[in-house]
């Protein structure tokens, strides 16, 4: 049984099409926590959250060198009022922008997928900035999977435009 060239391109965008689905999946799942801590870190009282944060770090210190005391010390006395202020508008800021463009890529909006595509390009480049200045290499795997995400979507985009056409506007005489 012989596939034609055509029906070799629609098996390949249904597959395609489904990683673009769950990579939005994920998206929307991160989008989604970054709005509850966000909003938490809005309505927690900052007392409770360095006593958390104390929590957090005896727990570390209890396995970590003690190497780790001078890093772990800086952590405490990063938990300022306008620290906390912006980490929550950070993580309510993206995780709104985040579901906002999924919620429109999901919806096939032809304009939504250029958005996504400046959307993840911008994650992309604060993510590798964040890693060259801090070094955590989660920051170099968001941006392969970002990529992944962009490559798709363009896939995506270009499959949308060969199904709905843009109309072109000709002149009457």
């Amino acid at each position: 049984m012989e596939h034609s060239p055509q029906a070799r391109s629609e098996a390949l965008y249904r597959a395609s099409h489904r990683v673009f689905i769950l990579g939005l999946a994920l998206k929307a799942i991160n989008a989604v926590f970054e709005l509850i801590i966000g909003g938490l870190l809005l309505v927690v009282p900052l007392e409770t959250i360095r006593a958390l944060t104390q929590s957090v770090v005896d727990w570390a210190r209890s396995f970590l060198h003690e190497s780790w005391d001078v890093h772990l010390a800086k952590v405490l006395d990063s938990v300022t009022l306008e620290t906390v202020i912006f980490v929550a508008w950070y993580f309510v800021s993206h995780g709104v922008l985040k579901a906002f463009v999924i919620a429109c890529l999901v919806a096939r909006k032809l304009w939504a997928y250029p958005l996504g595509i400046v959307v993840f390009v911008g994650f992309g480049i604060y993510q590798t900035w964040e890693y060259f200045h801090g070094g955590a290499v989660f920051y170099l795997i968001l941006d392969v999977l970002d990529a992944a995400l962009i490559a798709l979507t363009v896939m995506e985009w270009k499959h949308a435009l060969r199904m709905n056409p843009p109309a072109v506007d000709t002149p009457s005489h």
